[in-house]
């Protein structure tokens, strides 16, 4: 047998390939890497929103305090075309505050999420003051409602979101 032969090992053109495969690769794995990184974001946002029922029964709870009808009657009925009553969250969902008694639990700035309330217009879940002893209430939750940095508000079309539906009793 010939001594050249009996070596083993890689040629220059079976290490020349190898390389290209690998580099081809990276190349792939790092043109995919931002878009798994926003979907990784998004996909921690929208657990973040799904975690606001708990901290929205809350806020409610702390703002009707004083009065549960007068609270109740500011929040508009579903059917209306304005916005609802709106509480304002940050982006890590540790502080909400509603914005129309901001005490300074949350500054503007922070504002990531913005969580809007109606009121039922139908029975059984309308609210009649005096005499319904709960508060039921239909929830969305959008955000980015406005990005870091940013000083206006993003449109609603360009926001994702997350509703449900919740109560409180007097």
């Amino acid at each position: 047998m010939d001594r050249a032969r009996a070596r083993t090992g890689f040629s220059l053109v079976e290490v020349t390939i190898a390389l290209g495969v690998f580099a081809l690769a990276v190349v792939a794995i790092v043109g995919i890497l931002p878009q798994l990184m926003r979907q990784a974001a998004a996909s921690n946002e929208l657990l973040v929103a799904q975690r606001f029922p708990d901290a929205v029964r809350s806020e409610m709870r702390r703002v009707a305090t004083g009065s549960f009808d007068s609270f109740a009657a500011s929040i508009p009925v579903n059917s209306a075309a304005t916005g609802g009553y709106q509480i304002l969250a940050t982006r890590d969902g540790a502080r909400i505050s509603s914005a129309a008694t901001n005490d300074g639990v949350l500054n503007e700035t922070e504002a990531f999420f913005s969580i809007e309330l109606w009121r039922f217009s139908d029975p059984p879940l309308a609210f009649v003051p005096g005499q319904t002893g709960s508060l039921a209430v239909l929830v969305r939750v959008s955000w980015p409602y406005r990005l870091p940095g940013s000083v206006a508000s993003t449109d609603l079309e360009d926001r994702q979101q997350f509703s449900f539906a919740t109560a409180i009793n007097r």
